[in-house]
């Protein structure tokens, strides 16, 4: 059985998602390749499905917004599935500048 996400890992998920979405407006294959990893592991970490280390999440943060892991993990979302709700799903190319 799989164990529930913590809620650090939770919200760091949430707001990754959100920032790549409305900061960035790329795909996360765009931000697979900016981060050199996978955009399966992209993928992971915005459903909070793998854990990440501190450090990455930091490199993670500070390289693509420019956020520190603390302002990551500020905005709390409520419940998972309500967030999955609000953020649009799909390709991000109509977000291109």
């Amino acid at each position: 059985m799989k164990q529930a996400p913590s809620y650090a890992l939770f919200t760091y998920a949430y707001n990754f998602r959100r920032f790549r979405i409305n900061m960035l407006g790329v795909s996360q294959a765009q931000v697979a390749a900016k981060c050199k990893t996978s955009k399966s592991f992209i993928s992971q970490v915005e459903r909070a499905e793998v854990g990440i280390s501190i450090n990455k999440a930091e490199e993670f943060s500070v390289l693509l917004f420019n956020k520190t892991l603390e302002e990551m993990l500020k905005d709390k979302p409520k419940d998972f599935r309500t967030v999955q709700e609000k953020l649009p799903t799909g390709r991000t190319d109509r977000f291109k500048k």
